[in-house]
């Protein structure tokens, strides 16, 4: 990782002589930035979106059924026990 970065800063003073950057600088808008984004706005992030709203959407029913599943039950014993 230090061999990545120190090679990065070398190449970036060699574009930019004036430049005064840190390896910690640099790691900082890779994590923050590049890798971020990419995790944030690339494909499998997207697809992921997806999933997780399919997901979502499947819990959102179950827990509706289940609901329904627990009212009729209490109305039918209620029902049985006046008779």
């Amino acid at each position: 990782e230090e061999s990545v970065l120190a090679h990065i800063k070398k190449e970036l003073k060699q574009v930019y002589p004036n430049i005064k950057v840190t390896t910690d600088e640099i790691l900082k808008v890779l994590s923050n930035e590049v890798v971020k984004r990419e995790i944030v706005d690339g494909e499998e992030a997207a697809d992921a979106k997806k999933k997780i709203a399919k997901a979502n959407k499947r819990m959102e029913k179950i827990k509706i059924e289940k609901s329904k599943d627990e009212t009729i039950p209490k109305i039918v014993s209620l029902g049985n026990e006046n008779q």
